[in-house]
């Protein structure tokens, strides 16, 4: 068969044969003769302005700024005890697991989980700080990270960023108010590294330069703006990979692992 006879029996099969690659040749036959072969049939990559187009990026925007969740304020007496937030890889506008609109349902979910829990706890503990932190890898960024990155993500920096902040600010309006203490620690990471040309092996410019710890400052300064959120503090590391805090007296110790040799303490003790 050549590809013509492939292609019409890729219809055959309910496929369109325009939407997928493929390959073809033969293959002998212990019994004499040979048996046509079909190979490799994969969807074909999106094209960066059809993944962009995939998705209603002004609706995906508009539904990270419209959560509206009842937050927990009871209280209980005691030691205080600090509750953790982490935010790793949110990666908003990667096209895998659903893409952004599954991804803001999760998110969304996440939070109400949380402050369910929160509540829980609060029965039995006297919960009285919250540290929220961003991991690492807040956008999924449009290139250099892996090869079809420009053809899969659906949409550019500039939405990516701005739905990072919406995501952000609410998480902090909603909980940041049920508690007298609050924290944002930001780390540095690998798909939001603004000085780049094709990926890490080509750095232009310092790892200070991260889109990770640029939208963490501008939500500090966002909510600077509010006497609500003077009780919340900042961490943002400059060009550091590892970043420190303290919450109810407990050091902690924050690092997206991007550039962590090895797989053991070894690597992390490096940075």
């Amino acid at each position: 068969w050549g590809e013509n006879e492939w292609r019409d029996f890729l219809r055959l099969k309910g496929t369109d044969p325009d939407s997928v690659t493929f390959t073809f040749g033969v293959t002998s036959n212990p019994n004499g003769g040979y048996w046509n072969k079909l190979l490799n049939v994969r969807p074909k990559p999106l094209t960066a302005e059809d993944a962009r187009n995939s998705i209603d990026i002004a609706a995906a925007c508009e539904k990270g700024r419209s959560w509206n969740i009842k937050p927990s304020h009871h209280k209980a007496s005691g030691a205080p005890v600090a509750a953790i937030l982490n935010l790793s890889d949110m990666q908003l506008f990667k096209s895998e697991g659903g893409g952004v609109d599954a991804t803001l349902d999760r998110l969304r979910d996440g939070l109400e989980n949380f402050i369910t829990e929160i509540h829980r706890q609060r029965l039995t503990h006297n919960i009285n700080e919250l540290v929220i932190v961003n991991n690492g890898d807040p956008f999924e960024g449009i290139a250099g990270n892996y090869a079809s990155q420009t053809h899969t993500v659906q949409g550019g920096l500039r939405a990516q960023m701005n739905l990072v902040l919406d995501v952000w600010m609410n998480f902090a309006k909603i909980l940041y108010p049920m508690f007298e203490k609050g924290q944002f620690v930001s780390v540095l990471c690998n798909h939001t590294e603004f000085g780049r040309q094709g990926g890490a092996a080509k750095s232009i410019t310092s790892d200070s330069d991260n889109g990770s710890a640029f939208l963490a400052e501008t939500l500090e300064r966002v909510l600077r703006m509010s006497p609500a959120f003077d009780h919340v503090e900042f961490t943002i590391p400059h060009d550091e990979m590892n970043v420190y805090t303290e919450a109810a007296g407990v050091t902690m110790a924050f690092n997206h692992g991007h550039k962590i040799p090895g797989n053991d303490v070894t690597g992390f003790e490096k940075w």
